[in-house]
């Protein structure tokens, strides 16, 4: 059992640059987390010896690629109990597969609570997780541990050995944070037994430095762009595209809104939204009742967006918050222009307004149908914005985001220095 007193294990060695461990709750999963973990935990790999540990697994193998030269560690086997991703993949199905039997105590700790916060969706944690995890922490050589807020960076912060820099990697604003106080509460609370905050903009790590007032080291670091910008990417379909999950976050009702003016001016386009969610039967009642079954399509999921973005001639983003939207990157990375909110956070870093797209004041629907007429309507002003765009992604590429993150690794390792010449 995970002693009730523990906060940290004491320790005088010294901690590696040279070794990263990546503590995530699925490395198999599908959602931008797994994503970006895999990305950057391949690059690093080039230099450093990587290993992601994982809470669960859930598929017989990442549905991202990662890097032959890390080392996947699961500690908990859940694909017997893993829905199908029969909306994502019909043809595929997934057997129910036989697992040996547990021991016995693992059968009675999986009953036992969690000491952590349980996660959203996917398998509930427990003791067993908690004891899995505690173990694993304690058995690690010394290195840099990085855990994506908030479910395991707690375990990390309180149960990882003293000799080992921990990062805190944050994909949430300060905004959404401050909408539930104890979740702030807690997060500080948690977030000072870390060596470091890492945020995706700098408007984050402004706000939280702020906050924390000094009492952390805080850095922003963006996620990397899945692959390298294209040059020419061929012919252009007349399409604004969107894509995300169809939830209220993302404001597929504020973009249907926006397009309605246009589809009788620019009877050629159409607006074509990817992405699965709680929303889409709303959604598709909104765009009948509006008038726009003709020009306004709901696409569902689409696992290569990469394909879709390169046909496609403007990307429009209505959120009406993020955290980093990587979608924006990913478009521009083809030669979109963007059409996009200020909302909090991201475009506003992303996005220069009238070089690279347009950014719009947040919620004002208006405003944002002009910027997609002025694109609609000039083949050649797109054309320059995707230009300007797929320059403004090589700040984000693996190898510009891999560097940082050495940085941040030599800086951390340069304020322990002193400490371990004791």
């Amino acid at each position: 059992m995970v002693p009730a007193g523990l906060v940290r294990i004491k320790a005088a060695q010294r901690p590696s640059v040279q070794r990263v461990t990546f503590v995530v709750l699925s490395a198999d999963g599908m959602g931008g987390v797994s994503r970006t973990v895999n990305n950057v935990a391949s690059k690093l790999a080039e230099r450093h010896d990587v290993e992601i540990v994982s809470m669960f697994r859930r598929r017989d193998e990442p549905h991202y690629p990662l890097d032959a030269r890390v080392r996947l560690t699961y500690l908990t086997d859940e694909r017997t109990f893993a829905a199908p991703a029969a909306e994502a993949r019909p043809e595929r199905v997934r057997e129910p597969r036989e697992q040996p039997n547990p021991p016995a105590w693992q059968k009675v700790l999986r009953r036992g609570p969690t000491r952590l916060v349980q996660p959203a969706s996917g398998p509930p944690m427990s003791t067993l997780t908690d004891v899995l995890l505690w173990r694993k922490l304690r058995a690690l050589p010394p290195g840099i541990i990085i855990s994506p807020f908030q479910t395991l960076c707690p375990a990390v912060a309180r149960w990882a050995p003293s000799h080992h820099i921990k990062v805190a990697q944050e994909h949430l604003n300060l905004r959404s944070r401050l909408v539930v106080p104890s979740s702030l509460d807690n997060f500080v609370r948690d977030v000072l037994d870390m060596d470091c905050l890492v945020t995706l903009t700098e408007t984050d790590a402004a706000d939280y430095a702020r906050h924390l007032r000094g009492r952390v080291m805080v850095k922003a670091i963006p996620n990397a762009v899945p692959w390298s910008p294209n040059g020419d990417t061929g012919s252009r379909e007349p399409v604004v595209v969107a894509a995300g999950r169809l939830v209220e976050q993302k404001g597929f009702d504020r973009l249907i809104a926006a397009y309605e003016p246009l589809a009788a001016a620019y009877p050629d386009w159409q607006l074509h939204i990817y992405g699965k969610g709680q929303q889409r039967r709303a959604l598709s009642r909104l765009i009948r009742q509006r008038g726009l079954t003709d020009q306004v399509q709901l696409k569902g999921y689409k696992p290569n967006l990469r394909e879709v973005f390169s046909g496609a001639s403007v990307y429009a983003m209505t959120s009406r918050y993020e955290g980093f939207p990587m979608v924006l990157l990913e478009a521009m990375s083809v030669g979109l222009p963007l059409v996009s909110f200020d909302c909090p956070t991201g475009p506003a870093e992303m996005i220069d307004d009238g070089r690279n797209g347009r950014l719009v004041p947040d919620g004002e629907v208006t405003a944002f149908t002009n910027a997609l007429a002025e694109l609609m309507a000039d083949a050649e002003l797109r054309r320059r914005m995707g230009v300007v765009g797929r320059r403004t992604v090589e700040q984000y590429t693996v190898n510009a985001v891999g560097a940082r993150w050495e940085r941040l690794f030599d800086e951390l390792a340069a304020r322990r220095a002193p400490a371990a010449r004791v």
